[in-house]
């Protein structure tokens, strides 16, 4: 299991912890949520990658 997948029911929290931090981070940010990239911890980064992948036309070789 690669750091990206969510598999688990509370992998969702993870990834909208990781989404809340990242918009925390904007100059102009809806939301400020001082915890979450604490909660999101480590997998954040490959989160974030892998969502913003998943946006993307797929490809054949891609896989969240």
């Amino acid at each position: 299991m690669s750091s990206s997948e969510i598999t688990r029911v509370s992998d969702t929290a993870l990834m909208v912890a990781a989404c809340r931090a990242h918009e925390a981070e904007l100059e102009d940010a809806f939301v400020r949520d001082p915890f979450a990239a604490r909660l999101a911890g480590e997998r954040r980064p490959a989160i974030l990658a892998c969502l913003a992948a998943c946006r993307a036309p797929p490809t054949p070789s891609q896989a969240c």
